[in-house]
C-alpha cells in the first residue's frame, strides 16, 4: 500500500484553470456594496420609524414586517423583468442596488435597538441646532455600535454565500461571486472532487 502523500496540486490546479482569485474579489466588492447600502438604508429608516414623528408610523412599520413572510421565490420573476427592461442583467446592479432600499430584518434590529436610546438626547441635539440626519450620525450611531456590527457581519455573510440571485441577473464569468463560481465549476463536465473541495475550502477562507 502506498504512503498518502500530503499536495496542494488541487489549488495550483483550480487557480491555474479557473478565475477563481476573479470570483473571490467579485465576491468580496459586492457584499461590501451590499453592507454598506443595507447599513446606510436601515439605519435611516429605523431612525425615522423612531425619532421622527409622522402619521402612519406604526402601520408602515408593520408593512416591513410583513415582507418578511415573502420569500424570494415570489418575487423572483417580477424584479428579473423590472431588471430586464432597465438593462441591469449582466451587472452587478441588481444585486448591490436594492440593498441601499433597506430590508425589513435589518430595519426591526436598529429600530429595537434606536428605541432603547434615550428620545431626550435626540431632542437635545435638535435643539442645539443638529437636524435629523446629524443627529443619526451623532447620537444615534455611536451609540450603536455593537448592533451595526452584527447587522454587517451576518449581512456580508449572507451576501457572500447568495447564489440564486447572481445566478439569475449575471452570466458573463467575469462578474460571476464565488458561489456561483462553484456551481459552475461543479457544472464543467463531471466533477473532480479534490478540485471542488479545494475551491470550497479557499471560498470560506475569507470569512
Amino acid at each position: 500500500i502506498l504512503p498518502k502523500v500530503w499536495t496542494l496540486d488541487a489549488y495550483n490546479q483550480v487557480l491555474l484553470l479557473y478565475p477563481f482569485l476573479r470570483f473571490l474579489l467579485n465576491s468580496f466588492l459586492i457584499s461590501v456594496g451590499v453592507t454598506i447600502g443595507t447599513l446606510i438604508s436601515c439605519s435611516m429608516a429605523a431612525f425615522a420609524l423612531v425619532h421622527l414623528r409622522f402619521r402612519g408610523r406604526a402601520v408602515l412599520f408593520l408593512v416591513i414586517l410583513g415582507t418578511l413572510m415573502v420569500p424570494f421565490s415570489a418575487t423572483m420573476v417580477p424584479i428579473f423583468v423590472e431588471m430586464s427592461k432597465i438593462g441591469w442583467i449582466n451587472t452587478w446592479s441588481p444585486l448591490i442596488v436594492p440593498a441601499f432600499l433597506g430590508n425589513a430584518y435589518g430595519i426591526f434590529l436598529l429600530r429595537q435597538l434606536f428605541r432603547g436610546i434615550p428620545r431626550e438626547l435626540g431632542e437635545a441635539a435638535t435643539l442645539d441646532g443638529c437636524g435629523p440626519l446629524r443627529v443619526l450620525r451623532h447620537v444615534y450611531v455611536p451609540l450603536s455600535t455593537a448592533a451595526f456590527t452584527a447587522l454587517g457581519v451576518v449581512t456580508f455573510i449572507n451576501s457572500w454565500n447568495n447564489m440564486v440571485a447572481p445566478l439569475i441577473f449575471v452570466n458573463d464569468q467575469k462578474l460571476m461571486p464565488v458561489a456561483v463560481g462553484l456551481a459552475y465549476l461543479n457544472g464543467q463536465g463531471s466533477a473532480i472532487w479534490s478540485w471542488l473541495m479545494a475551491a470550497s475550502t479557499m471560498s470560506v477562507l475569507p470569512l
